[in-house]
This record gives structure tokens, C-alpha cells and sequence, in this order.
């Protein structure tokens, strides 16, 4: 497949300097999204996990209110 493509843009002319720059440009911003994307998601997960542990002392700080009432 890759022999495809890279005969397709010899014939097609793109083999210059100037598209493999832009191809390059195109593969790091892409790249730039991914590592974005993951930062996002450890982000969000790290969020929850904290929420879950908060609710769960809240929860059992409660049953300590009303054991104690």
C-alpha cells in the first residue's frame, strides 16, 4: 500500500520539498492532538477517581452524623 501512495504522488508531482514540509507539519499537529488527548483523558480520570473518594468519605462521615444522633 505504501508503494501505492508514494508512486501515486511521484506521478502526481507532490514529491517536493514543499508538500513533504506540509505532510510533516500535518503529522505533528495530529500528533500534538493525540498527546492532548491522552492528557485530557489521564486528567479526567484523575477528576473522577478524586470524586469518587471524596463522595465516599462524604458518605461515611454522614453515617458517622446520623450513627452518632
Amino acid at each position: 500500500m505504501a508503494n501505492v501512495i508514494d508512486t501515486l504522488i511521484v506521478k502526481l508531482g507532490l514529491d517536493n520539498d514543499e508538500f513533504s514540509g506540509k505532510i510533516d507539519n500535518a503529522i505533528k499537529k495530529t500528533d500534538d492532538l493525540t498527546q492532548s488527548s491522552d492528557d485530557l483523558s489521564d486528567s479526567l480520570k484523575k477528576a473522577a477517581t478524586f470524586g469518587t473518594f471524596f463522595g465516599n468519605v462524604m458518605y461515611k462521615a454522614m453515617e458517622m452524623v446520623v450513627s452518632v444522633a
